[in-house]
């Protein structure tokens, strides 16, 4: 018995499972793209996230990044701003090395054709109990080395919780009115 497809979805059996998992990654990276795109109201934890970039200084390069499901859970893919890697990394795959806060440093496999790590990357997120929401800033302290800042998506206080309701609130008017 055949099962119904959805509309405009490709049959099962037309794609091979390891084809079908990168294009789930695919449309998933193409929905954050779309949540975070200007005009958006952002979060509370984006807002705090940004703020530790700026209070980085310019001296070194960084970047933030929001993790969603395929970085954390099922892809285990972790890819970097296209711009920031063709200004920054290296042309060919190489080891990176994550360095937290606390001096712990961690090497991982970049691969440079999808400007992103691989090898280590589950690794990375399992030891430091990474979830869906959780916001890291990256900082390049030296070629091939970042720092890391993990902001926790569920590590915040009363205010933050009231401060993102007032957001939503102000989102739903807007769109209400618009």
């Amino acid at each position: 018995m055949r099962t119904k497809e959805r509309p405009g979805s490709i049959p099962k059996h037309a794609v091979p499972d390891h084809e079908r998992k990168s294009m789930r990654c695919k449309r998933k990276r193409a929905t954050k793209n779309a949540l975070n795109s200007p005009g958006k109201v952002k979060s509370s934890i984006m807002i705090q996230a940004e703020q530790i970039q700026l209070s980085l200084g310019t001296e070194f390069p960084s970047f933030v990044k929001l993790m969603v499901k395929s970085h954390v859970s099922t892809c285990f893919m972790m890819r970097f701003p296209i711009s920031f890697c063709k200004s920054h990394l290296p042309k060919q795959n190489s080891i990176i090395i994550l360095e937290m806060e606390s001096g712990e440093q961690y090497k991982l496999k970049f691969i440079a054709d999808e400007q992103g790590l691989s090898a280590g990357w589950s690794k990375f997120v399992t030891l430091h109990k990474l979830l869906e929401g959780d916001v890291l800033v990256f900082q390049l302290i030296e070629a091939n080395k970042f720092k890391v800042y993990i902001i926790r998506a569920y590590d915040f206080t009363e205010v933050d919780g009231a401060l993102g309701l007032q957001n939503l609130v102000a989102h739903t008017k807007q769109n209400d009115s618009g």
